[in-house]
């Protein structure tokens, strides 16, 4: 079985309120939407999404590293 490997879509990423969110890619054919307060490192995604958490999770950090976000 292939490792699911999402990468944030960063001209999707839109800041409001402190909180990021856009689309990390897509998973059987649907947008990977996610919010995240990156203070706290608290992700937030639909719930129909929580079987590819991990996925999503890593591209989220590995993105808010990239981009000098990550406290």
């Amino acid at each position: 079985m292939d490792t699911l490997k999402l990468e944030v879509v960063p001209e999707s990423v839109q800041e409001t309120n402190g909180y990021l969110h856009g689309i990390c890619g897509t998973w059987a054919g649907k947008p990977v939407p996610f919010m995240c307060q990156p203070q706290t490192m608290d992700i937030m995604i639909p719930e129909s999404l929580e079987p590819i958490y991990p996925a999503i999770e890593e591209a989220v950090v590995r993105y808010l590293r990239e981009t000098g976000r990550m406290r």
